[in-house]
């Protein structure tokens, strides 16, 4: 191989090798991908003021990869559950076309809702609501059905060898309405 061949070779290989690790180190965890804002409060019927409330929320998503969110609830700063009877944010991931994750689209959004206790609700400020959700990106998430697939192939004795990808956990705060 000649002189030139070789230095062109040295010069691109890991130019090609370095594009795809770029992607994948800029995909695999964005940085604070969701945002969750209070759309509106249904009124609480008439017959039980006290009854929970079904509060709308809209997950925007204001990166350029799909996230798909495993769960999410209400609760305060602190990780306590906001009010007594506050709860998980529908539609449940679980219960998501596809199974497991509720697909939040790059630089989309997807309306989901929560019931909440309405003394949280009256209670000021309103953002002291927070969001507690867990998630992962695409990339990752194809990269963590792939090693289950390995995993439940492989002889028990292999399985330790390939890794786990736990998904990532995060606290926002939920926007009020109109910001």
């Amino acid at each position: 191989m000649s002189r030139p061949t070789k230095l062109i070779l040295f010069v691109l290989l890991p130019l090609l090798l370095g594009i795809p690790a770029v992607y994948a180190m800029l995909m695999w965890r964005p940085a604070n991908p969701l945002t969750f804002r209070m759309e509106r409060v249904e009124e609480a019927a008439a017959d039980d003021p006290a009854a929970l409330r079904t509060v709308h929320i809209k997950i925007g998503n204001a990166g350029s990869t799909p996230i798909h969110l495993v769960s999410a609830s209400l609760g305060n700063g602190t990780g306590e559950i906001a009010g007594d009877h506050s709860g998980p944010i529908y539609p449940a991931p679980w219960f998501a076309p596809g199974g497991y994750t509720l697909t939040i689209p790059a630089r989309g959004s997807v309306d989901v809702t929560a019931p909440i206790d309405p003394v949280t609700l009256e209670t000021p400020p309103v953002d002291g609501i927070f969001v507690h959700y867990t998630w992962t990106s695409k990339l990752k998430w194809k990269v963590t059905v792939l090693s289950l697939h390995l995993r439940a192939r492989l002889p028990a004795s292999l399985e330790g060898l390939v890794p786990r990808f736990p998904a990532e956990e995060d606290v926002t705060p939920l926007q009020a309405p109109g910001k």
